[in-house]
């Protein structure tokens, strides 16, 4: 026996409550021991044998819809936490990919009951343009979660033509315009 157990406390019909408390002394997934009753006139049951069996709420995941990064240069890199919280019972644990241009620092996550896990994602594009991905979370117990991944990128140089021309004695000339970043 891994705990305590109240006083009989009769509720009639030949029922009665008692009450267990782990001690916290082992795991509190089960407890077994066995249990006798005497009666008002000192005759005693046959012994019972009671099972406890501690069932804990399933792991439940939380995790935001989406995460947006600011603009960058294309080139450098950008890095958030994807914030994976386990609001239920045991542990939450699986594996994580994600779509390029992001990286991951791990590729499992473990959250206890209770807990939150900071992910850290980063963004590095090699191209300057718009980016749309994702983070999934596949669960051990088999579901699937998704977080949306949004960023942008522009190349360290822009060049601008205007279409504008202007008429001299020697020719046309062309205007263009560079800009660094």
């Amino acid at each position: 026996l891994h705990g305590a157990l109240s006083e009989l406390r009769p509720l009639g019909d030949n029922r009665a409550t008692i009450i267990y408390q782990n001690d916290g002394a082992a795991p509190a997934a089960g407890d077994r021991f066995t249990y006798l009753v005497q009666t008002s006139s000192n005759r005693v049951s046959s012994p019972a044998e009671v099972r406890i069996l501690v069932e804990e709420p399933p792991p439940r995941l939380q995790a935001p819809a989406r995460i947006d990064f600011d603009p960058i240069i294309a080139g450098d890199s950008q890095t958030r936490d994807l914030a994976i919280t386990n609001s239920g019972g045991g542990v939450l644990e699986g594996r994580l990919t994600v779509s390029a241009p992001w990286r991951l620092r791990t590729s499992e996550y473990r959250v206890e009951s209770g807990q939150t896990a900071n992910i850290a994602v980063t963004f590095q594009p090699e191209e300057g343009r718009e980016f749309i991905g994702q983070v999934t979370l596949g669960g051990s117990d088999g579901a699937v979660h998704n977080v949306v991944l949004e960023g942008s990128a522009r190349l360290p140089i822009d060049w601008h033509r205007r279409r504008s021309t202007s008429r001299r004695r020697e020719g046309r000339t062309r205007h263009e315009r560079l800009r660094l970043w």
